[in-house]
This record gives structure tokens, C-alpha cells and sequence, in this order.
């Protein structure tokens, strides 16, 4: 979830939702680069050394992380979104425009 809009100098939550693959999987944090007004996000999970994983189908799980809007203009926002046959990454990239 990401708003439309965003207000100078105020705060929001920002959730991205992602597939857990196996039951060992754990979010941990965040993958987070700013680059002038582009950020690139993805989800860093725990993967435990285990032999009694379970596969999982469907396994939605959310994270949030608190956004500060500090600049002007707009935001780019890069998701990563897995790889593609090629092994190149995929991105859902969303922008959103910044308000006074």
C-alpha cells in the first residue's frame, strides 16, 4: 500500500506484500536504496538451514516500513519483484508526487 500523494515533511507507513516460498522463511528486513529521488525496496528474509521445510502456496505475508517525505517533486519507488527467465530483476515502479 502506498498512497497517491504524499505531504513534505510527514511520515507515512508504506506495506509491501509478498509470497513466503517455504515455512522456512522469515522477514527480517528491508533492502532499502536511495538514489536522489528513486528508491528501490525489497523484503530480506531469514532462510533457516532446515530438512523439514514445507512448500508453501499462496503464503501472503506483509511488511511495513515508515516513509519521511524530505524533498520536493516526486518519489520513484522501485519493488522488486523477483527475477525474470533471464535472471534479470523485475520492478513495480510506482510514483508518487509530493504536495504542500
Amino acid at each position: 500500500d502506498i498512497p497517491d500523494e504524499f505531504v513534505l515533511g510527514e511520515t507515512y507507513p508504506i506495506t509491501i506484500s509478498y509470497y513466503k516460498p517455504t515455512t522456512c522463511y522469515a522477514f527480517n528486513d528491508f533492502y532499502y536504496l536511495k538514489e536522489l529521488n528513486e528508491r528501490t525496496v525489497a523484503p530480506i528474509n531469514y532462510v533457516f538451514e532446515r530438512n523439514n521445510c514445507e512448500p508453501l502456496e499462496n503464503e501472503l505475508v506483509e511488511a511495513t516500513f515508515n516513509f519521511i517525505v524530505t524533498s520536493n517533486g516526486s518519489y520513484i519507488f522501485k519493488f522488486w519483484q523477483g527475477e525474470d527467465d533471464n535472471g534479470e530483476s523485475q520492478y513495480l515502479t510506482i510514483e508518487v508526487p509530493v504536495v504542500e
